[in-house]
């Protein structure tokens, strides 16, 4: 992930903190630790891929942490990779490539209609529940539509006739849902850097999409669209406060 901008505008603000679990990499959604190791009080730690992910949410790595010490704090002065820069902007949102499958960089499958339709209906595509559906290639490059939230189906027709040689892009999640108990959210990749695309039920329901870059074939949109995301349980927003148990 990498940050893109304010709600609101203005420059993020990024602070040091000491880490309780190695952040391999820049890019890293990290949350406020749930361990104690060391007496760590106001430390980070990468968010899960799924599940209740990312409820405390601080903010996104600006570096690496590879390893840490057993005792943080009684070697902060002493070990470099003891702390981690952090994008700590409750406002900030983040640009988070599209995955179609939980291996970061994995295409997103193109899916063509099994039959043509003058008036631009089809219900041949199978889509994804409360997700987003785009032309890749054909007759509706440059538009989308939104899902049904129960069955995924397409209730308003594309701007132009449906060919059966056009393409379609399909992701999992569309701008503003937020629907508790709905499929509306997306886990990340294993290596925490993308959204996974690719599922029709994902359990890390603590974002909220902002934006999306939904990229056509002259852009190679299978590895190249974006969900542009902001956090909806920050641990500096709203008295949602880090817990060190």
């Amino acid at each position: 992930m990498e940050f893109v901008y304010l709600l609101g505008g203005g420059a993020p603000v990024v602070k040091t903190y000491l880490v309780t679990a190695a952040v391999a990499t820049a890019g890293i959604l990290l949350e406020g630790s749930d361990t104690a190791t060391g007496s760590v009080i106001g430390s980070v730690q990468p968010a899960p891929a799924s599940g209740a992910g990312a409820t405390q949410l601080v903010g996104l790595s600006v570096d690496a942490a590879a390893s840490y010490p057993a005792n943080p704090v009684a070697q902060l002065n002493a070990d470099a990779d003891v702390t981690v820069s952090v994008i700590v902007s409750p406002n900030a949102v983040y640009r988070c490539k599209m995955s179609g499958g939980a291996t970061a960089d994995t295409a997103l499958t193109a899916a063509t209609p099994s039959a043509a339709d003058s008036v631009g209906d089809d219900t041949s595509i199978t889509a994804l529940a409360g997700g987003i559906i785009w032309g890749y290639t054909g007759n509706n490059v440059g538009s989308y539509r939104l899902c049904n939230n129960t069955d995924g189906s397409v209730g308003i027709s594309w701007p132009n006739a449906v060919a059966t040689t056009d393409t379609y892009l399909v992701a999992n999640v569309a701008p503003c849902r937020v629907l508790a108990t709905s499929n509306n959210y997306f886990d990340l990749t294993t290596d925490l850097t993308q959204a996974d695309a690719s599922a029709t039920s994902a359990d890390n329901n603590n974002f909220i999409v902002v934006d999306v870059e939904l990229n056509d074939s002259s852009e190679d949109g299978t590895t190249n669209s974006y969900y542009h995301v902001v956090g909806l349980s920050h641990a500096f927003a709203g008295g949602n406060g880090v817990v060190i148990t």
